[in-house]
């Protein structure tokens, strides 16, 4: 299985991808959004990326400043279940943007083999 997401800007802000850990920044526009394929077939339409809040306003003028990925392989164990060790592997992007006053906004993506965080 192979799960794909897709980080891309409406006309243009950025496109980053977990599965090629590839990062594209074009435009100024400061509209960023994501979508979700999986084996070529999209699961998820374009979405609008961001909020607004009583700290500032983070669904326009963002600017992406930096992003990193990692690998994540971890075993833990959860009582109430019915497989009570766990082991969780997925691909994480965390990206960091600022608004128009250059206040932070991270936002981190998880993909695994079976779902999308």
């Amino acid at each position: 299985m192979k799960n794909r997401l897709i980080v891309i800007g409406l006309f243009g802000l950025s496109a980053l991808t977990i599965a090629a850990q590839s990062v594209d920044v074009t435009g100024p526009d400061g509209k960023a959004s994501y979508t979700i394929t999986y084996e070529g077939k999209q699961m998820l339409e374009t979405s609008p990326l961001g909020m607004n809040t009583n700290i500032g306003d983070f669904s326009k003028d963002l600017k992406l400043v930096k992003h990193a990925t990692e690998k994540l392989d971890r075993v833990y164990t959860q009582t109430r279940i019915k497989t009570s060790t766990v082991h969780y592997q997925a691909n994480e992007l965390v990206c960091h943007f600022t608004n128009a006053d250059e206040k932070p906004m991270q936002v981190t993506f998880r993909v695994s083999n079976n779902d999308v965080a």
